[in-house]
């Protein structure tokens, strides 16, 4: 038998983000472009082993806003359960 996980429920983690876009094609997942969402979450997935069997991060984000190809960002809010 395998022992109880050690928390029941998942762990709500904050980000705040301070980026460049100019080499972004905006903040919000798009096929085949890199975008902010994209890269954090991969980062994140990373960090915690979260990694389907397909390579990719389980993990996704819940931005507060967005911002279009090419616009930066400070004090970006967004968050993932982790």
């Amino acid at each position: 038998a395998q022992p109880p996980p050690l928390r029941e429920e998942p762990i709500v983690l904050k980000l705040v983000l301070e980026y460049d876009g100019a080499l972004f094609f905006g903040c919000q997942l798009q096929p085949g472009q890199r975008t902010v969402q994209g890269e954090v979450e991969r980062a994140v997935g990373r960090l915690t082993g979260e990694i389907g069997d397909d390579g990719l991060s389980t993990i996704r984000l819940v931005l507060a806003s967005r911002t279009d190809k090419g616009v930066h960002a400070l004090g970006q809010v967004c968050q993932s359960k982790i």
